[in-house]
């Protein structure tokens, strides 16, 4: 597998991964907010401490995300250098221009 491969399997993992999590943060900010029945204070602090944790997992996810996509990117940007560079010589040839 290429590493663009693996950077692609990991920006949908992590895509995936924020999906669930904002379904699931949905769900327990709607619990905490009474809207499913009464809560005792175990119920409010468990809910509080499930959408931290939440939260801290979908920076994760995002941050993941993020770095797989700007690595692809730094890697498109080397890649298309590298093919203007390999195109430069030749086109300057069929053209008879000079390269600097």
């Amino acid at each position: 597998m290429t590493p663009d491969e693996h950077l692609v399997q990991v920006a949908c993992a992590a895509h995936e991964v924020k999906n669930s999590l904002a379904v699931l943060r949905g769900y327990a900010s709607y619990a905490a907010g009474g809207r499913m029945g009464p809560l005792t204070p175990d119920d409010e602090a468990n809910l509080a401490l499930l959408l931290t944790g939440v939260d801290q997992v979908l920076t994760i996810a995002g941050k993941l995300m993020a770095a797989a996509e700007t690595r692809a990117h730094d890697g498109r940007e080397e890649a298309q250098g590298l093919r203007r560079s390999q195109l430069l010589p030749e086109a300057a040839e069929l053209t008879g221009a000079r390269p600097a």
